[in-house]
């Protein structure tokens, strides 16, 4: 991934591929979704913890907008939190 065009390409793989039904015994289905916060190494965090404390910054702020998307930590987002 080099870019947030690429993050924009898988993310959106993954949430299309989960939106897909999941049957069960064939009369229950399940319709699952996704909520995808993204963290760049090295632009939003030096190490393992807090990469993903951005990350979950950035799904956290994505959930509370709309369901089944993504969201890019940006460093102005450390000042709306």
């Amino acid at each position: 991934i080099k870019d947030d065009n690429d993050i924009d390409i898988v993310a959106n793989k993954l949430i299309s591929e989960t939106k897909k039904s999941i049957f069960i015994d064939n009369d229950i289905s399940i319709n699952p979704s996704i909520s995808i916060g993204v963290s760049i190494y090295p632009d939003n965090a030096q190490n393992k913890e807090d990469l993903i404390n951005s990350a979950d910054k950035a799904m956290y702020k994505i959930k509370n907008k709309s369901k089944g998307n993504f969201y890019i930590y940006k460093d102005k987002d450390e000042k709306s939190v």
